[in-house]
């Protein structure tokens, strides 16, 4: 799973617009999930504020929603954290 750069939104749809602070952009982020392929298995587009350890699961849900195969993910360094290491806190 990766997160793309934020982009400019279209005029009609700037209500999930955000600002990220660390490298001042404003615009939303991407989250893809992939298989080992590259193909693309789920997309999860969420405000530029957002982080990504709190998109994580919700990337996750919608891509296991359509493969419910899938037993691992490789994840990028950003989406580390205690709630994807199935600390439920």
């Amino acid at each position: 799973m990766g997160a793309g750069g934020g982009g400019k939104a279209a005029p009609a749809a700037r209500a999930e617009y955000g600002y990220r602070a660390a490298h001042k952009v404003k615009g939303r982020k991407r989250h893809l999930v992939t298989d080992t392929l590259g193909l693309l298995l789920a997309v999860l587009v969420t405000s530029a504020s957002t982080q990504e350890r709190d998109a994580a699961i919700p990337a996750m849900e919608l891509a296991k929603a359509k493969v419910p195969g899938i037993q691992m993910l490789y994840v990028d360094g950003g989406y580390a954290g205690a709630r994807l290491a199935g600390d439920p806190s």
